[in-house]
Protein backbone atom coordinates (compact mmCIF):
# COMPACT_ATOMS: atom_id res chain seq x y z
CA UNK A 1 0.00 0.00 0.00
CA UNK A 2 1.14 3.52 -0.83
CA UNK A 3 -0.20 6.28 1.36
CA UNK A 4 0.27 9.99 2.05
CA UNK A 5 0.77 11.06 5.66
CA UNK A 6 1.15 14.61 6.96
CA UNK A 7 4.13 15.57 9.07
CA UNK A 8 3.67 18.44 11.50
CA UNK A 9 6.43 20.96 12.20
CA UNK A 10 8.81 20.04 15.02
CA UNK A 11 8.80 16.27 14.55
CA UNK A 12 11.34 14.33 12.52
CA UNK A 13 10.11 12.38 9.51
CA UNK A 14 11.33 9.17 11.12
CA UNK A 15 9.27 9.86 14.28
CA UNK A 16 6.12 10.37 12.21
CA UNK A 17 6.74 7.29 10.06
CA UNK A 18 7.55 5.13 13.10
CA UNK A 19 4.40 6.30 14.91
CA UNK A 20 2.31 5.42 11.87
CA UNK A 21 4.01 2.02 11.66
CA UNK A 22 3.36 1.14 15.31
CA UNK A 23 -0.20 2.49 15.34
CA UNK A 24 -1.16 0.42 12.29
CA UNK A 25 0.85 -2.74 13.18
CA UNK A 26 2.86 -2.55 9.95
CA UNK A 27 5.82 -4.92 9.66
CA UNK A 28 7.81 -3.00 7.06
CA UNK A 29 7.60 0.62 5.94
CA UNK A 30 9.54 2.76 3.48
CA UNK A 31 9.42 6.35 2.30
CA UNK A 32 10.21 8.33 -0.85
CA UNK A 33 11.92 11.24 0.90
CA UNK A 34 12.01 12.94 4.28
CA UNK A 35 11.37 16.49 5.50
CA UNK A 36 13.50 18.52 7.90
CA UNK A 37 12.11 18.74 11.46
CA UNK A 38 11.30 22.45 10.94
CA UNK A 39 9.30 21.67 7.79
CA UNK A 40 5.81 20.24 7.52
CA UNK A 41 3.77 18.59 4.83
CA UNK A 42 3.29 15.42 2.85
CA UNK A 43 5.32 12.23 3.11
CA UNK A 44 4.68 9.37 0.68
CA UNK A 45 5.14 6.00 2.35
CA UNK A 46 4.90 2.40 1.17
CA UNK A 47 4.12 -0.55 3.42
CA UNK A 48 5.22 -4.18 3.50
CA UNK A 49 6.00 -5.65 0.06
CA UNK A 50 5.06 -2.44 -1.78
CA UNK A 51 8.30 -0.94 -0.42
CA UNK A 52 10.02 -2.90 -3.24
CA UNK A 53 8.27 -0.60 -5.75
CA UNK A 54 9.84 2.63 -4.42
CA UNK A 55 12.94 2.46 -6.69
CA UNK A 56 10.67 2.32 -9.75
CA UNK A 57 8.70 5.51 -9.03
CA UNK A 58 9.06 7.81 -12.02
CA UNK A 59 7.53 11.16 -10.99
CA UNK A 60 9.73 12.59 -8.25
CA UNK A 61 8.59 16.23 -8.54
CA UNK A 62 7.67 18.15 -5.39
CA UNK A 63 5.76 21.32 -4.58
CA UNK A 64 6.21 23.64 -1.60
CA UNK A 65 4.85 26.71 0.14
CA UNK A 66 7.87 28.76 1.20
CA UNK A 67 8.43 31.72 3.51
CA UNK A 68 11.74 33.52 3.96
CA UNK A 69 13.08 36.51 5.87
CA UNK A 70 15.45 39.07 4.36
CA UNK A 71 18.26 40.93 6.06
CA UNK A 72 19.85 37.97 7.83
CA UNK A 73 21.90 34.86 7.08
CA UNK A 74 21.70 31.50 8.81
CA UNK A 75 24.37 28.79 9.02
CA UNK A 76 21.65 26.21 8.38
CA UNK A 77 19.83 28.41 5.81
CA UNK A 78 16.73 28.21 8.04
CA UNK A 79 15.51 29.45 11.44
CA UNK A 80 17.43 26.74 13.30
CA UNK A 81 20.48 28.98 12.95
CA UNK A 82 22.68 30.39 14.27
CA UNK A 83 21.38 33.56 12.59
CA UNK A 84 23.31 36.78 12.05
CA UNK A 85 22.43 40.23 10.67
CA UNK A 86 23.55 40.74 7.07
CA UNK A 87 22.04 43.89 5.53
CA UNK A 88 19.40 46.57 6.06
CA UNK A 89 18.93 47.09 2.33
CA UNK A 90 15.23 47.01 1.37
CA UNK A 91 14.71 45.82 -2.22
CA UNK A 92 11.73 47.01 -4.26
CA UNK A 93 8.83 44.72 -5.14
CA UNK A 94 9.91 44.81 -8.78
CA UNK A 95 13.43 43.74 -7.82
CA UNK A 96 12.14 40.90 -5.64
CA UNK A 97 9.90 39.55 -8.40
CA UNK A 98 12.68 39.80 -10.99
CA UNK A 99 15.23 38.00 -8.81
CA UNK A 100 12.88 35.22 -7.70
CA UNK A 101 11.69 34.52 -11.25
CA UNK A 102 15.31 34.40 -12.46
CA UNK A 103 15.63 31.04 -10.67
CA UNK A 104 12.92 29.35 -12.78
CA UNK A 105 14.48 26.75 -15.06
CA UNK A 106 17.54 24.55 -14.71
CA UNK A 107 19.94 25.94 -12.12
CA UNK A 108 23.06 24.85 -10.25
CA UNK A 109 22.88 24.80 -6.46
CA UNK A 110 25.05 23.62 -3.59
CA UNK A 111 23.27 21.64 -0.84
CA UNK A 112 23.33 23.17 2.66
CA UNK A 113 26.25 22.17 4.87
CA UNK A 114 23.64 21.12 7.43
CA UNK A 115 22.08 18.41 5.24
CA UNK A 116 21.99 14.63 5.04
CA UNK A 117 24.41 14.51 2.11
CA UNK A 118 27.24 12.03 2.73
CA UNK A 119 30.91 13.00 2.81
CA UNK A 120 33.20 9.96 3.03
CA UNK A 121 30.47 7.98 4.77
CA UNK A 122 29.54 10.77 7.21
CA UNK A 123 26.45 12.98 7.07
CA UNK A 124 27.29 16.58 6.18
CA UNK A 125 25.39 17.92 9.20
CA UNK A 126 27.49 15.74 11.54
CA UNK A 127 30.69 17.30 10.17
CA UNK A 128 29.20 20.82 10.17
CA UNK A 129 28.24 20.52 13.84
CA UNK A 130 31.86 19.66 14.64
CA UNK A 131 33.10 22.65 12.57
CA UNK A 132 34.94 20.27 10.23
CA UNK A 133 35.53 21.91 6.86
CA UNK A 134 34.34 20.12 3.70
CA UNK A 135 33.04 20.90 0.23
CA UNK A 136 29.75 19.75 -1.26
CA UNK A 137 29.38 19.29 -5.00
CA UNK A 138 27.19 21.59 -7.04
CA UNK A 139 24.10 19.84 -8.44
CA UNK A 140 21.88 20.69 -11.38
CA UNK A 141 18.19 20.86 -10.43
CA UNK A 142 15.12 22.35 -12.06
CA UNK A 143 12.70 24.92 -10.70
CA UNK A 144 9.58 24.34 -12.79
CA UNK A 145 7.60 27.28 -11.46
CA UNK A 146 7.47 29.97 -8.79
CA UNK A 147 4.14 31.73 -8.28
CA UNK A 148 1.85 33.33 -5.66
CA UNK A 149 4.70 35.66 -4.71
CA UNK A 150 3.91 37.85 -1.68
CA UNK A 151 6.34 40.51 -0.45
CA UNK A 152 6.17 42.77 2.57
CA UNK A 153 9.66 43.50 3.82
CA UNK A 154 11.32 41.55 5.38
CA UNK A 155 9.00 38.62 4.50
CA UNK A 156 8.65 36.90 1.14
CA UNK A 157 6.27 34.02 0.47
CA UNK A 158 5.82 31.92 -2.67
CA UNK A 159 4.78 28.52 -4.02
CA UNK A 160 7.24 26.50 -6.08
CA UNK A 161 7.30 23.22 -7.99
CA UNK A 162 10.74 21.63 -8.26
CA UNK A 163 12.60 18.54 -9.43
CA UNK A 164 13.90 15.80 -7.18
CA UNK A 165 17.05 16.76 -5.27
CA UNK A 166 16.22 20.47 -5.01
CA UNK A 167 17.04 22.03 -1.64
CA UNK A 168 14.57 24.83 -0.90
CA UNK A 169 16.89 26.13 1.83
CA UNK A 170 19.63 26.55 -0.78
CA UNK A 171 17.17 28.28 -3.11
CA UNK A 172 16.26 30.72 -0.32
CA UNK A 173 19.92 31.36 0.49
CA UNK A 174 20.68 32.00 -3.20
CA UNK A 175 17.74 34.42 -3.46
CA UNK A 176 19.17 36.34 -0.50
CA UNK A 177 22.60 36.47 -2.15
CA UNK A 178 21.20 37.75 -5.45
CA UNK A 179 19.15 40.42 -3.66
CA UNK A 180 22.31 41.36 -1.67
CA UNK A 181 20.22 41.30 1.50
CA UNK A 182 20.83 37.81 2.85
CA UNK A 183 17.88 35.51 3.59
CA UNK A 184 16.91 32.43 5.56
CA UNK A 185 13.91 30.13 5.41
CA UNK A 186 11.28 30.63 8.11
CA UNK A 187 8.56 28.22 6.90
CA UNK A 188 8.30 25.25 4.54
CA UNK A 189 5.30 23.10 3.69
CA UNK A 190 5.39 20.32 1.11
CA UNK A 191 2.06 20.19 -0.70
CA UNK A 192 2.99 17.64 -3.37
CA UNK A 193 5.37 14.67 -3.34
CA UNK A 194 6.13 12.35 -6.27
CA UNK A 195 3.54 14.26 -8.25
CA UNK A 196 0.78 13.43 -5.72
CA UNK A 197 -1.26 15.97 -3.76
CA UNK A 198 -3.35 15.35 -0.65
CA UNK A 199 -6.60 15.04 -2.60
CA UNK A 200 -5.08 12.88 -5.37
CA UNK A 201 -5.92 9.23 -5.91
CA UNK A 202 -2.82 7.09 -5.48
CA UNK A 203 -2.55 4.80 -8.48
CA UNK A 204 0.59 2.67 -8.62
CA UNK A 205 0.25 2.08 -12.36
CA UNK A 206 0.43 5.82 -13.07
CA UNK A 207 3.17 6.41 -10.48
CA UNK A 208 5.38 3.76 -12.08
CA UNK A 209 5.65 4.16 -15.84
CA UNK A 210 6.40 0.53 -16.68
CA UNK A 211 4.46 -1.71 -19.08
CA UNK A 212 2.08 -4.13 -17.40
CA UNK A 213 1.78 -7.90 -17.74
CA UNK A 214 -1.61 -9.06 -16.48
CA UNK A 215 -1.91 -12.58 -15.10
CA UNK A 216 -5.47 -13.88 -15.30
CA UNK A 217 -5.25 -17.55 -14.33
CA UNK A 218 -4.10 -19.08 -11.03
CA UNK A 219 -2.18 -21.76 -12.95
CA UNK A 220 -0.12 -19.01 -14.61
CA UNK A 221 0.33 -17.28 -11.26
CA UNK A 222 1.74 -20.52 -9.81
CA UNK A 223 4.24 -20.76 -12.65
CA UNK A 224 5.52 -17.26 -11.86
CA UNK A 225 5.57 -17.98 -8.13
CA UNK A 226 7.62 -21.18 -8.52
CA UNK A 227 10.00 -19.64 -11.06
CA UNK A 228 8.89 -21.82 -13.96
CA UNK A 229 8.43 -18.95 -16.43
CA UNK A 230 11.97 -18.73 -17.77
CA UNK A 231 11.01 -17.21 -21.12
CA UNK A 232 8.53 -14.53 -22.19
CA UNK A 233 8.22 -12.97 -25.62
CA UNK A 234 8.40 -9.23 -25.12
CA UNK A 235 10.80 -6.36 -25.77
CA UNK A 236 13.72 -5.82 -23.41
CA UNK A 237 12.27 -3.91 -20.46
CA UNK A 238 11.19 -3.98 -16.83
CA UNK A 239 7.53 -4.96 -16.39
CA UNK A 240 4.99 -4.77 -13.60
CA UNK A 241 3.16 -8.04 -12.93
CA UNK A 242 -0.45 -7.85 -11.78
CA UNK A 243 -3.10 -10.33 -10.72
CA UNK A 244 -6.70 -9.35 -9.89
CA UNK A 245 -5.68 -5.70 -10.44
CA UNK A 246 -3.03 -5.99 -7.70
CA UNK A 247 0.67 -5.42 -8.40
CA UNK A 248 2.50 -8.60 -7.40
CA UNK A 249 6.03 -7.93 -8.61
CA UNK A 250 8.51 -6.51 -11.08
CA UNK A 251 10.39 -8.55 -13.69
CA UNK A 252 13.06 -7.80 -16.27
CA UNK A 253 13.03 -9.37 -19.72
CA UNK A 254 16.06 -9.53 -21.99
CA UNK A 255 16.31 -11.45 -25.28
CA UNK A 256 12.87 -12.95 -24.56
CA UNK A 257 14.14 -14.41 -21.28
CA UNK A 258 13.16 -13.52 -17.73
CA UNK A 259 16.52 -12.55 -16.26
CA UNK A 260 15.38 -10.89 -13.05
CA UNK A 261 12.31 -11.24 -10.86
CA UNK A 262 11.21 -9.36 -7.78
CA UNK A 263 7.96 -11.04 -6.80
CA UNK A 264 5.82 -10.25 -3.77
CA UNK A 265 5.61 -13.72 -2.24
CA UNK A 266 3.13 -12.95 0.54
CA UNK A 267 0.69 -11.28 -1.83
CA UNK A 268 0.91 -14.19 -4.25
CA UNK A 269 0.45 -16.75 -1.48
CA UNK A 270 -2.73 -14.95 -0.41
CA UNK A 271 -4.10 -15.36 -3.94
CA UNK A 272 -3.12 -19.04 -4.04
CA UNK A 273 -4.72 -20.05 -0.72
Amino acid sequence: MFRLIYKEMGKSSFQVIDEFKRKNNIQKIGHTGTLDPLAQGLLLIATNEDTKLIPYLTNKDKEYNVELKLGFNSATFDSEGPICFFSDYIPSEEEVNKVINSFVGKIKQIPPSFSSKKINGKRAYELARKNIKFNLKENEVEIYSINNIYYHYPIIKFKTKVSNGTYIRSLVNDIGKKLTTGAYMTFLERTMVNGIKEDSEINIKTMIQLPLIRITEQSELKRWFFGLNKSYIAKDEHYLLSFNDEIIGVIKIQNNKVIKTNLFGKKIQNFLT
